[in-house]
């Protein structure tokens, strides 16, 4: 129930956000209709940047969530208790956040070079991309869980 209540929460922010987006790209209509792919790429990237960095705090509150649940092993409790923490810790988790969102901007930046020699075939580019992303997930877990025994 509290995940879903997430997925609620994100899906507002992300149509919010969305909407306030594309009312800021035509607040000008002279320039967005000289320029609408312009426009329209700023608006997706943006999109993209709320969309992820939210997907960044599900990933936090799951892994806080999981370390809760391998120390208690009852479920509404742990997922009480992981709030509970969750709140308690935010400013730790604040510093992670903001460490995860610069690393996965290096990784994209580092991987740009790899996507190009793998564009041509379409498989290994998706298994590099899902090579980086396990590498992530699994770094992102081991910083939690790090910071958790703290």
């Amino acid at each position: 129930m509290p995940l879903a209540l997430y997925g609620l929460v994100y899906l507002l922010i992300v149509l919010m956000f969305s909407a306030i987006f594309n009312w800021l790209a035509e607040l000008s209509p002279t320039l967005y209709f000289k320029a609408p792919s312009i426009f329209q790429a700023v608006v997706k990237f943006l999109n993209s940047v709320v969309s992820f960095s939210l997907g960044i705090w599900l990933l936090l509150l799951l892994f806080v969530m999981w370390y809760v649940f391998a120390n208690k092993y009852t479920v509404w409790a742990s997922i009480g208790e992981a709030f509970h923490l969750f709140g308690q810790k935010k400013k730790k988790l604040l510093r992670i956040f903001i460490f995860a969102l610069v690393t996965a901007v290096l990784f994209t930046v580092v991987a740009i070079p790899f996507r190009m020699l793998f564009a041509s075939v379409t498989v290994l580019s998706m298994l590099f991309d899902l090579l980086v992303l396990f590498f992530f997930v699994g770094w992102l877990r081991l910083v939690v869980v790090r910071m958790l025994k703290e």
